[in-house]
Parts: C-alpha cells; structure tokens; sequence
C-alpha cells in the first residue's frame, strides 16, 4: 500500500505500483490458507466463505464509490462522469477491469489517470474473480484427488498465465494489465507458498527473508518508468513477497520482526481503506488542477492515511466485527441494496451520457466553444503523390494563393484564416497533418523518418510548381527535440531563400499549464471567473526564448515572424484561455475553433498586404 501512496504522489519508488503485485501475492496466501484449512477440516461454506469476503471489502468501498460519485457530480466533466458510471455499474457484476480494458486508451501508465478517480478498483475486480473461482478449484481438487495434485495444478496454472502475461504484455499491454489471465500466476504465487513446508532454519529463513525485503524494495524503486509491465519482469516482486511469508512463518527472526512492528502491522490493518481513498483524493485534486508541489503532495499523503484509518475504524470494522449488519441476512440486503443503486446510478449516468444537464447553460456553452479544427487533418503521402490537396479561402482561379504548411498546430489556425481569406478573395492550400513538422526530421522510427522526408519533397515540388504568393510555417516547438530540428530548419530556410518564396514562421500560441476546457468548466460551475486562466506572459517568453534563438540562427529572423499569441494577450499581461464566453484553446496547446478566430487578426497585415486592401476596422 504504501509503496502505491507514493508512486502515485510522485515522492519516489518509481516502480511503486508493484505494491498491486505484493498485494495479489499476498491475498493469494491468505485466501488459499482460509479456504484449505476448512476444506481439510470438512468445513467449508461458500455461504460463509464470501460473507467474510463482503465484510472485509463491501462496507468502505460502497462508502467511498458514494463519496465520489458525490464529488464527480460537482466536479467531471460529462465524459469523464459518463464513464464513472459505467464504472459503478460494472462493480455488483466484478467486472471494473473489463471496462478499464476496454475505456483506456493507451494503458494503464499513458492515459492522464486523475480523469478515472476509481481506477484503482481494478485490482479489487481481479481479486474478486480469483475468490470465485479459487474455492470451486480447491474443493473439486479435494473431492477428486484427495488434495495431492493441488501444488502441481497451481503451478502449472501460474505458469501458463505468467507465459499469457510476458507475451503479450509488449503488443497488448491493457489486456496483460488489466484481465485476470495474466494476473493469476500472482495470486497462485501466494497460494503455492501455503503449500510449502515451513523452514525448519532460522538462519536460513532470516537470509531468505532478507533477500525477500531488498527484492521488493528494488522492484519499487528501480523499475524503469518505461518498462513493460507486468511481464517478465512481475516475477520479481512476487518471487520476492514469497519469499517473505514463507520466512515469517514460524520463525523469530529480524526480518519477521521488523514486518510485525507495531507501526508496520498499524499500517497493513488500515491499508485496504487507505488503498481506497488514497486514489480518489489525488485524482480530484490532480483534476481540479490545485497546486502539487512537495508540500502539497506530503499533505495529500497524511490525508489519505487519515481518512484510510476513519474509514477502517468507523466503517470497515464494526462490519468486520458483526457490531453492524450483524446477521448474514442484514448484511445480504445490505449487498442486495448496494448493488441495485450502483447499477441503476451508473446506468443512468452511462446512458445519459454523463448528465450533462448539472452544469449551468454558461459552462455546456464554453464546453460547445473548445471543439478543434473543423478542417481535416490532410493531406496524407498518398494525397500529395495524387496533388491531392485541400483547399480553402476564395475558389476563384487567379486569385492570390496562401499556403499553409505544419502539423496540427498549423491545422488549427486554418478556421480563422480561412475566413479571413474568404474575405479577401484568397485561395488557400493546406497541408497541415498532425505530427508532421515543415521540414525533414529525423524520427526514431525508421519509416516515420522516410515517409518525413518524401512529405517534405512533395510539397517543396508543389510550392515551386505553384509559387504561392504567401507560405506560413507553423508547428509545435514542443513536439519535437530542438537540436534535431536544427538541420531540417536550416534547410527549409535555404530553398525558401534560395527559390524566392515569400513566407513567414507563425510563433507558437503560448502553451497552457493547465488544462483550458476543464478549469473553464470547473471554474465556472464554482461561481468564478475564468478569464484570468491562462499563462503570464513572463512565464511564455521564458519558454519561448530558446525556440526564437534557435529561428534566428538557422536563417528565421524576427522579421519573418508572425506572433499568432498576441490578440490573446490580456490587458494584465495574461495569455487567457476563455474570452467572452468562448474557450480558446482544445487542451494545454490546441487552440479551439474560437481560439483560431481570435489569433486571425495577427495574419492580417500579410495577408492584407497579399491583394493591396486596406485592413478591415
């Protein structure tokens, strides 16, 4: 648990998140342990078997699922919440790590996590279906095989899933994460350790031990932030954690002692409840965009211990201890009750798309005005090797070309120049891809990097073909590594030159650092004024300044430039996100359709200049 807190704080133990993989292990012992000693014992109740189940995790994670569907209602987004919902929903049926397979994007450790503030119940979905299955197993396995063939067929399982999980973890790493077939072998670690015979050395069970300690430890803090997880490399925090519980069984050792200090025993009888509420609290705050600096983040972590200790001695535990529901028929319609709301909430919310209808009509309207660029993001290689190439601006043949050329950043000024070249009879080409800067870069990937350079030959041939009577550059300074941009700059500076081609470098907008659309929401459902969100001007040229050196060196002077942020500076020197009721930027770099109508006056003087009319009042 505490190796999660602080991965997800960002406080160090980069591989923090293994704590899940300690925590699989060591519910695989304990589970295995409950259900063999009663089935060996003649016993065994399923009834009984999943009362104490629902005892130890249904009393504070109905409370917690409640507290923040509460707090998502005054907070998310209607998307967000729209599948929060969905998450409810799937709760009652022990599926929340089907529907995080299928909701996440690009995995569990590339999606922005604060959007799904119950993303961490996966585990516990995972955990439930191993409790379905795991008594029906053991208890054929005795009527059968009298209990001698459970060692090897648990073995055999962990290795066929571990096989399942390290093949497929690098091609489909949402499937290897998040689905109970690549996760089994974790749980059947800790089963085959209740299966082994008990150390009879002590030193031979302190050195095990030991080792068991530092394995765990360089699992969370030396896993690389890169790695494919789990893989093969899962093995090693569980082998480890194995090899803690099977040196702490019956054995008075240092490391035995150290694991059942007073603090450390403390801390694991309230870990379930701090699992549950610490993720929550760092996902809304983290949504809300409050400050997170080593201060704040050290407060998130004492409040999540507190509230992880509230819930497990006011909530948790009189359950556990039958002071409330004491009956497994109270606690049945307890079940009963619990399930019935989370399927009912969450569908509503699913299927009504979120309710939208919680935020005032001021902030569905600033949520309308942050959609993207209504133009298509082309052309593609295929379309230039065609001359297939989208148009804009006037259609009348003779008129002054302007040609537009960059990636997405270039895509979305086209609303507000396309208007403004309308108005003054200028026809416009576009060749604006996403991920697709003006000039030759070199890609990691080889065949990025060919396709690259084929795009830039292509539209350098047409621009001498055409020889449009204005070319504007635009591409995200962020996206790309400066120095490897250097050569590619330098080069599409000298056949401009070279060829005589009039153009101008459009300035990046200032980027964003927070997310627009969200604060703008969120500020406004809270009775604030967002116009004062965005980044000071300071703050912007100081991430600016490298990129303009670089524009000047490479044959890009100050007087090719176009500042396409200036009509969104503010009067308190503030690059604002939100304006007159429209939010001007998509996320933290795209500017929304308003945003580009807004920025269009600053392409005015050039594109004025283009036909001799005078600038419109």
């Amino acid at each position: 648990m505490l190796g999660v807190l602080i991965y997800h704080l960002g406080l160090g133990l980069p591989g923090g998140y293994a704590g899940v993989d300690v925590f699989f292990v060591v519910s695989g012992y304990l589970v295995t342990r409950i259900i063999e000693s009663e089935v060996r014992a003649g016993n065994f109740s399923y009834q009984h078997f999943w009362e104490r189940r629902l005892r130890r995790l249904l009393p504070a994670l109905a409370v917690m699922l409640g507290v923040t569907l509460g707090v998502g209602w005054l907070t998310l987004l209607p998307e967000h919440y729209q599948e929060l919902g969905l998450t409810l929903a799937a709760q009652p049926l022990i599926a929340t790590n089907f529907v995080f397979w299928y909701r996440v994007k690009d995995g569990y450790f590339v999606d922005p996590p604060e959007i799904r503030p119950t993303l961490h119940i996966w585990s516990l979905a995972v955990e439930e279906q191993f409790y379905l299955l795991s008594p029906a197993l053991m208890v054929l396995a005795y009527r059968w095989l009298g209990g001698r063939r459970l060692t090897p067929m648990f073995f055999l399982l962990a290795i066929a899933s571990w096989a399942v999980s390290a093949g497929l973890s690098a091609s489909h790493p949402k499937f290897a994460f998040f689905l109970p077939f690549t996760r089994a072998f974790e749980l059947l670690v800790g089963a085959l350790v209740w299966r082994l015979p008990n150390l009879r050395s002590r030193r031979v069970a302190a050195g095990l031990g030991a080792l068991g300690l530092a394995g765990v430890w360089a699992t969370m803090a030396g896993l690389p932030a890169q790695v494919v997880f789990p893989g093969w490399i899962a093995v090693l925090p569980c082998v480890s954690t194995a090899a803690l519980l099977l040196a702490g069984r019956n054995h008075d050792h240092w490391v035995a002692r150290l694991l059942s200090s007073r603090a450390l025993v403390g801390l694991g009888m309230i870990s379930y409840s701090v699992y549950l509420w610490h993720w929550p609290l760092i996902s809304y705050w983290n949504y809300v965009q409050l400050p997170t600096q080593l201060a704040q983040r050290l407060l998130l972590a004492g409040v999540s211990i507190l509230l992880g200790y509230i819930s497990w001695r006011w909530i948790e535990r009189p359950v556990r201890e039958k002071r409330c529901f004491a009956t497994s028929q109270a606690l049945t319609h307890m079940t009963l009750v619990c399930s019935l709301v989370a399927l009912g909430i969450g569908g509503w919310l699913w299927y009504g798309e979120g309710a939208p209808g919680r935020w005032s009509k001021t902030v569905r309207d600033s949520l309308l005005t942050s959609q993207m660029s209504s133009f298509p993001n082309a052309p593609t290689l295929r379309d230039l090797e065609k001359g297939s190439v989208p148009k804009f601006g006037s259609s009348r043949p003779g008129s002054p070309m302007l040609v537009v050329w960059g990636d997405s950043h270039a895509l979305v000024l086209l609303d507000g120049i396309d208007e403004m070249a309308r108005q003054r009879d200028i026809q416009g080409r576009s060749f604006t891809t996403y991920g697709r800067p003006p000039f030759d870069y070199p890609f990691e990937d080889p065949t990025m990097r060919q396709e690259q350079r084929r795009r830039c030959e292509l539209i350098q041939r047409y621009l001498l073909q055409q020889r449009p009577a204005l070319v504007l550059l635009a591409f995200h300074w962020g996206g790309y590594d400066l120095e490897l941009a250097r050569p590619g700059l330098t080069e599409l500076s000298a056949f401009l030159r070279q060829h005589q081609l009039r153009f101008r470098m459009v300035l990046d907008v200032p980027a964003q650092e927070v997310l627009p659309l969200r604060a703008v929401a969120i500020w406004q459902s809270w009775g604030r004024d967002p116009s004062g969100i965005g980044i000071s001007q300071g703050d912007h040229r100081r991430v600016a300044a490298p990129f303009q050196r670089l524009l000047s060196a490479v044959g890009f002077p100050a007087g090719t430039w176009i500042d396409s942020g200036a009509p969104l500076l503010s009067s308190d020197r503030i690059y604002s996100v939100y304006r007159d009721r429209e939010c001007l930027y998509h996320d933290t770099h795209h500017l929304s359709v308003a945003g580009s109508k807004r920025v269009a006056p600053a392409f005015e003087p050039d594109l004025t200049e283009l036909v001799g009319l005078p600038p419109t009042p």
